[in-house]
């Protein structure tokens, strides 16, 4: 069965939400970003659980990276990675090839490190889950704890949108928009009602 259950940029569920894009300003001066999406179902004869142990574990929202891994074997050009072990940046093949050895990765934005006959690129600082806080209302958002996974309840029933409040702290990072998060519920379970 396909999984209705999805996240959600309005709270009449009528708008997918397809990534979550923050702006951090020339200066470095941005504020942290303040979202508001929606987790659910249009369709009311359906429910979500965790699968793990259906109506008594709770569902869990977490911040995960929105940027792959990268892995060994075929490398396309222009793929953007990070790598296995997070530095706090991503990177860009500058050409196709197979990927035997994970490089030793620099952290300068611009420099370039070629392995296994493929160089990559620093192309800019990544944002980790660690710099996001979930809440389920506003007021948590200033004392919820960064990275921390957001119990939304043992079940959640479709045409029910839950608001789940996002920030994302800029820190530090260069200019720019970023889309390196995404919201995911793991272990999730869809069963008819």
């Amino acid at each position: 069965m396909a999984i209705d259950f999805k996240f959600w940029a309005d709270a009449g569920l009528a708008g997918v939400l397809t990534q979550i894009s923050s702006q951090q300003l020339v200066d470095g001066s941005s504020a942290a970003n303040d979202f508001i999406v929606y987790f659910g179902a249009q369709s009311a004869s359906v429910k979500a659980e965790n699968s793990t142990d259906p109506g008594t574990a709770q569902l869990q929202v977490t911040v995960a990276s929105n940027v792959a891994d990268w892995a060994a074997g075929a490398v396309a050009a222009n793929q953007i990675m990070k790598p296995t072990v997070g530095n706090g940046y991503k990177y860009q093949a500058q050409g196709s090839g197979t990927a035997v050895t994970e490089p030793a990765w620099p952290t300068t934005i611009g420099a370039t490190v070629a392995q296994d006959g493929i160089t990559y690129e620093c192309i800019d600082e990544i944002h980790e889950p660690a710099e996001c806080v979930l809440s389920a209302d506003s007021a948590g958002l200033g004392t919820n704890t960064p990275g921390a996974a957001l119990d939304i309840g043992v079940s959640v029933t479709g045409g029910v949108a839950v608001p789940i409040y996002l920030r994302v702290d800029q820190g530090a990072h260069p200019f720019g928009t970023y889309t390196d998060i995404k919201l995911v519920v793991p272990d999730l379970l869809q069963s008819a009602i």
